[in-house]
């Protein structure tokens, strides 16, 4: 027992070296997210005051530039809390589960599917851990268009526990879990597939690799964006005193309450996404393309 190395030690030293993936994964994730975020926070502001405004209150006297310009500043503090929370997470989970199932000797096909499969896992992952700040971003965009109550995070999740209890803040949940699981699946897998398809290699530029990230963003958007429909107007749902605290709550006042044109209502803001979260995903991808 004496050259025992101590199970950290033994851990860290394995095939798979998971602690120090993950921690690399972290280090390039808190470079690359917030980065991106922060300079593309201009365009994320207008697609969120849109996506307000279509939750605007009627009774209110609302515009898109009002929403737009209210809260233009204090807005940023939010967004990156909610974009650092689970972005940084997502990313730092799949990088750790990604090296733990690679395979040098992998084909091309089994590279994508096992990118798309770590890739839906993190997303599951970093949801299930963060959703109580997602939901309150969520509630947020929602609110600017009807009460223009405080900005901040933390108001908006002592709003929910008060008008909801500890429970309410994980409503949505269930769909929000698919959603993810299904946006970051093409999100990862999608990317890699159409590197593959351009011949992409580690040493081509961030102006190569941006279009093929631009791509496999914009479709995972387009095959999520009703599920995102379901989780917002669920939310919205509750201003008027709607909930349903069970896994099956949001697909069943999907199935009852939602008509057909509710469900790709409001996809080209959801597209406007795609720039920042395509550029948060091309910087961590170079930064692994140069240390790992």
């Amino acid at each position: 027992m004496t050259n025992y190395k101590g199970f950290y030690r033994l851990w860290d030293e394995s095939e798979f070296k998971m602690m120090r993936s993950f921690k690399d994964g972290l280090l390039y994730s808190l470079i690359s997210v917030p980065t991106t975020k922060v300079m593309l926070f201009p365009v994320d502001r207008v697609i969120s005051s849109g996506q307000s405004m279509m939750f605007a209150d009627s009774n209110t006297n609302t515009s898109f530039k009002k929403i737009l310009f209210k809260t233009s500043y204090g807005s940023i503090l939010p967004h990156l809390g909610k974009c650092m929370s689970q972005g940084v997470l997502t990313f730092s989970f799949f990088k750790c589960l990604r090296e733990a199932v690679n395979d040098p000797q992998d084909s091309q096909t089994v590279k994508v599917l096992k990118s798309t499969v770590t890739g839906s896992v993190a997303g599951f992952l970093s949801t299930v851990l963060t959703y109580p700040v997602e939901s309150s971003y969520k509630h947020l965009v929602i609110d600017e268009g009807r009460h223009y109550r405080h900005p901040g995070l933390l108001k908006a999740l002592e709003y929910r526990y008060i008008e909801g209890g500890r429970r309410a803040m994980y409503q949505g949940l269930s769909v929000s879990l698919v959603g993810s699981m299904l946006f970051r699946g093409i999100y990862f897998g999608g990317f890699e597939w159409i590197k593959n398809l351009n011949g992409i290699t580690r040493e081509d530029s961030i102006q190569t690799v941006y279009p093929c990230a631009l791509v496999s963003t914009a479709l995972a958007i387009i095959v999520t964006h009703p599920l995102d429909s379901i989780r917002m107007n669920y939310i919205a749902a509750s201003y008027n005193n709607v909930y349903h605290f069970n896994s099956v709550g949001p697909f069943d006042y999907a199935w009852s309450k939602m008509t057909p044109i509710k469900f790709i209502k409001g996809l080209h803001w959801n597209l406007g996404k795609t720039f920042s979260s395509a550029a948060a995903l091309v910087v961590f991808d170079r930064i692994l393309a140069k240390y790992s």
